[in-house]
C-alpha cells in the first residue's frame, strides 16, 4: 500500500475527531508549544453598532413596531369575535334544546 492509502481513513466519527484533537493537544502540551488563553473565544463578537439611527431608520423601526402592534390587536380582535360567535351559537343551541 502506498503512503497516501494508509493515511486515508473512512469518514471519522465525531468521537474519533475529538480523540484526535485531544491527542494533538496532549502532544503540544508535552512539547510546551500549547498556548492556553483565559479568553473565551465565543465571547469575542463583532462590536455592536451603537451609532444613532438616521431619520429613515427611525421611521422604518417605528413603522415596523406599529405594524406589529396592529397585527397583535387584529389577532386579539379576531379571537374575541370567534369566542363571541361560539358563545352565541352555544346559547342558541341550548335554547333550541330547551324548547
Amino acid at each position: 500500500m502506498s503512503e497516501k492509502e494508509t493515511n486515508r481513513r473512512p469518514e471519522a466519527s465525531t468521537e474519533d475527531k475529538m480523540q484526535e484533537l485531544f491527542r494533538l493537544m496532549d502532544e503540544k502540551a508535552a512539547q510546551g508549544t500549547l498556548v492556553e488563553t483565559e479568553e473565551d473565544v465565543s465571547a469575542q463578537k463583532e462590536k455592536v453598532d451603537t451609532t444613532p439611527l438616521s431619520e429613515s431608520e427611525t421611521a422604518a423601526f417605528e413603522y415596523n413596531m406599529m405594524m406589529m402592534q396592529y397585527e397583535a390587536m387584529l389577532l386579539d380582535y379576531q379571537r374575541r369575535e370567534a369566542e363571541e360567535q361560539a358563545q352565541k351559537k352555544a346559547e342558541q343551541e341550548a335554547r333550541e334544546q330547551g324548547s
